[in-house]
């Protein structure tokens, strides 16, 4: 082999071994991006799902608070006519 065919092989060599750390690198951030994208999906979820949540808690909370105070029997012979 000529010395210039030796040199584009070395400088080769050098460039592919930049590629492989930056290929490296890159793999390392995709695997943080998957991170960070499914917290952000379970947070969406989170807050997709909480008007509904919040609603049915409210609804817990009047419905003991009625019966701790004695509201709904009175309410439900109220509505039956009794």
């Amino acid at each position: 082999m000529d010395e210039r065919a030796v040199n584009e092989l070395r400088r080769l060599a050098t460039l592919d071994a930049e590629l492989a750390e930056s290929a490296s690198t890159l793999r390392e951030l995709d695997g943080t991006v998957a991170t960070i994208r499914r917290r952000t999906e379970a947070i969406d979820a989170f807050f997709a799902a909480y008007p509904e949540a919040e609603a049915h808690r409210g609804a817990r909370i009047k419905a003991a608070a009625m019966q701790e105070l004695g509201l709904e029997t009175w309410l439900c012979g109220q509505v039956s006519g009794a």
